[in-house]
């Protein structure tokens, strides 16, 4: 069956190989809104939406460091938590991306057109026809080139949010993580990994509520699948016992 989720990283190398590379670029790519606050201390402005970009970076380096953990010691609840911190930061880097390109050709338009305007007051009429064309040819081929960029570098970061998806669905089956198992019931994880689980349960887990609540609750395994839960040993052994010890009583 066909699947937007990738099995393989460039087609070719492991999942968990992929996501691991793409989380330490992400954290050399926050590290940069380090940068970006200390230009202040040069006195160069920056403006409102630099500002919220250089911050939101920040902030984001402490859950790309978790997420970095999370692949290295394989926590499925760990990186499922990152897995929707990227998902909106890959949606806020789109929108900034595309807010950026629009006031740089803004700009760029403007100065071409400055520079047109101010031609035409020293030269002829054919060599202002002659600069309108040339600078309108380059700044035809500048956007395309631009245009192209930009849109490498969306499609790159959303197959890198593939990625990641991908690589977190694959661990969640593999430690055969659901809605209710793996933590102690009221437990801030145990509320967590509901609430992450609960919107796309089948997407991630690969079953709904309804068709694995039987196998969830029959086994003597917890959520790891290691440890046997006490709470869970039937009677029926103990029960049998009794009967036993009560028969040989009575034929004595």
């Amino acid at each position: 069956m066909f699947s937007i989720i990738p099995k393989k990283f460039l087609f070719v190398l492991p999942l968990h190989l992929g996501a691991e590379v793409i989380i330490s670029f992400g954290i050399l790519n926050k590290v940069s809104g380090f940068y970006g606050l200390a230009s202040l201390l040069t006195g160069h402005p920056i403006s409102v939406m630099e500002w919220i970009l250089n911050i939101w970076s920040l902030v984001l380096l402490t859950m790309f460091i978790v997420g970095y953990r999370a692949i290295r010691n394989r926590k499925a609840l760990a990186l499922l938590s990152f897995t929707h911190f990227y998902i909106v930061d890959t949606l806020f880097s789109i929108a900034f991306t595309i807010f950026f390109c629009v006031k740089w050709f803004k700009i760029q338009r403007h100065t071409k057109t400055s520079t047109v305007i101010y031609s035409t007051r020293d030269a002829s009429t054919a060599t202002t026809a002659t600069n309108l064309f040339s600078d309108s040819a380059t700044l035809a081929q500048e956007s395309a080139t631009s245009i192209i960029l930009t849109v490498f570098v969306l499609l790159a970061r959303i197959y890198f949010a593939f990625i990641i998806v991908g690589y977190a669905r694959q661990l969640i089956r593999q430690q055969n993580l659901r809605r209710y198992n793996g933590s102690p019931k009221g437990s801030w994880s145990a509320i967590l990994q509901q609430a992450l689980l609960t919107p796309c349960e089948y997407f991630w887990t690969g079953f709904t509520s309804s068709s694995s609540s039987t196998s969830a609750s029959s086994p003597l395994m917890s959520g790891n699948g290691n440890d046997v839960d006490e709470d869970r040993i039937p009677l029926s052994d103990t029960k049998y016992e009794d009967e036993e010890e009560s028969l040989v009583r009575s034929s004595r």
